[in-house]
């Protein structure tokens, strides 16, 4: 006897490839008799609030067909509601990054990602908690980028057509002719303060963003610490070569980039706001002051 399965699938996930998806998941599920119930998000936000009724009112797992924005609503809906152990957590990559699967060793693969739900156990990775200005608090579980980072991802998901890192280049590119200068900011980690301008700033729990940006080859979201690093650059010649050493995983090369390995940061602006994501899903352009802590092991993940 399985344990039962809730899947949560958002059908415009991967430019239509969740969609292609559903026949094989019925499929699966079907042969091996495995009690399941398949829902369809409608909206943004949807995918939170069908986790959260979930973890409140069943006893099924809940398993998030899409990408990592489908992953970063789930588990947004299973921490807000979860009240002592953590939660666990299945993924179907059909997105178009999946950097979460990527970071977390996952299958990246369908059928390999459905066979976990029989042969797979479970392990404990870190989320991370955002507060924002006056914004409600918002859970992430791959990472967070802040300035040029977060505008590459506010013009990748406008790129509608284009499909993984192919959207996240062009929104690279797209930013990289405005090239607008960055907000003075004050940076606070567990050991260190700065006053700059960065023009990018990475604090990853993962490896990988927008499906081929290494922000942190290092990255291991078990150890309880973010990977933060941040770029101070103010020319796009620069700028460009700085996106191809993080492409590469080669930030450590760089001489006008910082690194830190912290369980908090603090960011603060002094002129100006700053946009913000996390897990590839904007959540502001204008941000004025921010935490972000870690939170070890606050998820079980199949695996």
């Amino acid at each position: 006897m399985y344990h039962p399965y809730t899947v949560i699938l958002n059908p415009t996930a991967g430019k239509g490839r969740a969609r292609a998806a559903v026949p094989v998941i019925r499929k699966f599920f079907a042969a091996h008799r495995i009690p399941y119930t398949l829902v369809f998000t409608e909206y943004p936000g949807h995918a939170k609030e069908l986790a959260a009724v979930c973890i409140k009112q069943s006893s099924s797992t809940v398993i998030a067909a899409g990408g990592d924005g489908t992953c970063n609503e789930a588990v947004n809906g299973l921490l807000s509601a979860a009240s002592f152990s953590p939660p666990v957590f299945g993924v179907l990559p059909v997105g178009s990054g999946n950097d979460f699967s990527f970071s977390t060793n996952l299958p990246m693969k369908l059928k390999e990602s459905l066979q976990l739900l029989l042969d797979g156990t479970t392990k404990q990775v870190d989320a991370g908690v955002l507060e924002l200005d006056d914004l409600e608090p918002r859970f992430f579980i791959n990472g967070m980028g802040i300035g040029f980072d977060a505008l590459v991802t506010y013009e990748a998901g406008k790129a509608r057509l284009l499909k993984g890192s192919a959207g996240y280049l062009y929104g690279a590119f797209k930013t990289l002719l405005r090239f607008p200068r960055p907000p003075k900011i004050e940076l606070i980690t567990d050991t260190a303060s700065h006053t700059r301008e960065p023009a990018l700033i990475s604090c990853m729990l993962g490896k990988r963003l927008g499906g081929a940006f290494l922000m942190a080859p290092q990255g291991d979201n078990q150890d309880g610490l973010f990977d933060v690093a941040f770029t101070e650059q103010f020319s796009r010649r620069l700028m460009i070569r700085d996106m191809l050493k993080y492409k590469a995983g080669k930030n450590s090369e760089l001489e006008d980039t910082w690194r830190y390995r912290t369980s908090v940061l603090a960011v603060r602006g002094l002129s100006g706001g700053f946009a913000v994501h996390i897990d590839g899903e904007t959540v502001s352009t204008s941000g004025k002051q921010l935490q972000a802590r870690c939170l070890p092991g606050a998820l079980r993940v199949i695996s």
